[in-house]
């Protein structure tokens, strides 16, 4: 009998699903978009239906497209995007509004709060990160503070692959790589809630999960429902998955210790396995999809990278003239054009601090910043200074620790951003690593896809990722262009703290 697994992984742009069989090869795979909710500057949300609508659509998709039958299906995993606080469910666990995801930034009063009352000093000791925004326990707060009547109705927060997993099993559990990520409350060292600090925050214990599982482990099968939907047969078994970059990480292969990884989409995640309690609070920690209570996945995360040049493409470059002809503006013509502007983009520097900012600033009030402009630029030049700041972003992640200094300066990239020749040769030039670009089918899903056979016990072990993984192009950094990039870099940090200061108020009229 023929075995396949499913993997689906949803995004902040939207969710891929992938069927696999045992040998590592996509028969088919699905992607379907949803919308990013930013009613003022420095929100993010999504709706958890739009969540999971899109699950149910792509699943049925690469179903039937791979005329793969029901019965040979051994297993499903969904990773999900750090949904910041998580969806908030009433009773019935129906979503009470829109999830306030990683990308958002409100939450700084809250965060500066918790620092004048708890300290980030003391938070880092116990969870293994630092206090900020950008985390999950900040936006409970905010909700609580500025929400009241719909806080009343919060049963409770739910991770995105918890609340799929719940929609697809009728199981309520949660992995321990999500809740370390909401941060402040999750201790780190014993892989529980810290109950004592939820107390000290004001956070009921009952709003959380208590039912902790490894991303490998069974949560539950797939119900009558949740089956009619899919296409499927009820009791498939459904394990509990984990966050979308660590789903990517294994997809590119990464299950050793020492390993840096790179997942490039809607932002940036560059970061290294380790089995050491994080070093300092600039990095985000939490425990890996592998081994979940002995390894640890720390990154620096750039907030806006593939968002900025969405931004740039559909906002401010949409449309272009070919053959007299005005066209939609695509990636490939803006990458063509960029090819040709040279290293620094004519004069052009750029922060992408378009959505605050998370590593290695911690700043919710930066601001994306434009210098050196002159009549003489073009998109081209404004575009290839986006691919720039990204770079530079990255660069500026890897000072922070000595983690990322290890003798093997190569870095294994994964995400949406690998099919840009440009963008990847600019990130290898300004970090000078050597750049493994993971093929296109490699994904999330398929790292998902990976999980649910381990956790099905149809794969032995993560090791067979080694002859499932298909690399891509590899980019060398040139060392002329590595050292006119690090005179550049300077400036770059340099012009963040020359301006924070203006960056703050302008935060402050937006508000």
């Amino acid at each position: 009998m023929r075995i396949f697994l499913i993997g689906s992984d949803i995004g902040t742009s939207g969710t891929k699903s992938s069927i696999v069989d045992l040998k590592g090869n996509v028969l088919a795979q699905a992607f379907e978009g949803y919308p990013l909710y930013t009613p003022r500057a420095g929100w993010a949300e999504q709706n958890a239906e739009d969540w999971e609508n899109a699950v149910y659509k792509t699943i049925r998709s690469v179903v039937r497209q791979s005329g793969v039958s029901a019965r040979e299906i051994a297993g499903i995993c969904v990773s999900g995007l750090f949904a910041g606080c998580g969806v908030p469910v009433d009773d019935n666990f129906n979503p009470v509004r829109n999830a306030i995801i990683w990308m958002d930034r409100r939450a700084t009063a809250q965060a500066d709060h918790i620092e004048r009352t708890i300290g980030g000093k003391r938070l880092f000791a116990l969870t293994g990160n630092g206090n900020d925004a950008y985390f999950g326990f900040n936006k409970i707060l905010w909700i609580r503070d500025n929400e009241p009547d719909i806080f009343t109705k919060i049963a409770l927060f739910l991770p995105s692959n918890s609340y799929i997993v719940y929609r697809l099993t009728g199981e309520v559990i949660i992995d321990y790589t999500s809740a370390a990520n909401i941060g402040g409350i999750y201790d780190l060292r014993r892989n529980r809630w810290a109950f004592d600090m939820m107390n000290e925050m004001g956070i009921d214990r009952n709003l959380m999960p208590e039912n902790f599982l490894e991303p490998v482990q069974i949560a539950g099968t797939l119900t009558r429902d949740a089956a009619r939907k899919l296409d499927l047969s009820p009791g498939i078994p459904v394990c509990a998955g984990c966050t979308d970059c660590l789903a990517s990480s294994i997809s590119a292969g990464a299950i050793d210790v020492g390993t840096q990884i790179a997942v490039i989409g809607t932002s940036i995640n560059w970061s290294v396995l380790h089995d050491k309690f994080p070093p300092v609070p600039e990095l985000v920690t939490m425990p890996y999809a592998i081994a979940p209570k002995r390894v640890y996945y720390t990154y620096g995360g750039v907030t806006a990278a593939g968002a900025l040049t969405k931004w740039f493409r559909e906002i401010i470059a949409p449309y272009s003239m070919s053959s007299d002809e005005i066209v939609p503006t695509s990636f490939q013509m803006l990458e063509e054009e960029a090819e040709k502007i040279p290293v620094g983009s004519d004069g052009l520097l750029i922060l992408p601090y378009f959505m605050g900012e998370r590593s290695p600033i911690w700043d919710s009030n930066a601001r994306g910043l434009v210098i050196g402009l002159s009549l003489h630029h073009t998109r081209a030049n404004i575009y290839r200074a986006i691919l720039e700041a990204s770079a530079f972003a990255v660069k500026h992640i890897m000072e922070v620790s000595d983690l990322f200094k290890g003798e093997n300066k190569e870095c294994v990239v994964s995400g949406g951003a690998v099919h840009s020749k440009l963008w990847m040769q600019i990130i290898s030039d300004v970090t000078g690593f050597t750049l493994k670009t993971v093929s296109g089918d490699m994904q999330a899903p398929v790292g998902d896809a990976l999980i649910a056979g381990v956790a099905a016990g149809v794969i032995d072990s993560f090791g067979v990722i080694d002859s499932w993984r298909k690399y891509g192009a590899a980019f060398v950094p040139d060392l002329d262009t590595h050292k006119k990039y690090a005179e550049i870099f300077e400036y770059y940090k340099e012009l963040y703290e020359n301006t924070k200061n203006c960056m703050h108020f302008l935060a402050s009229i937006c508000r």
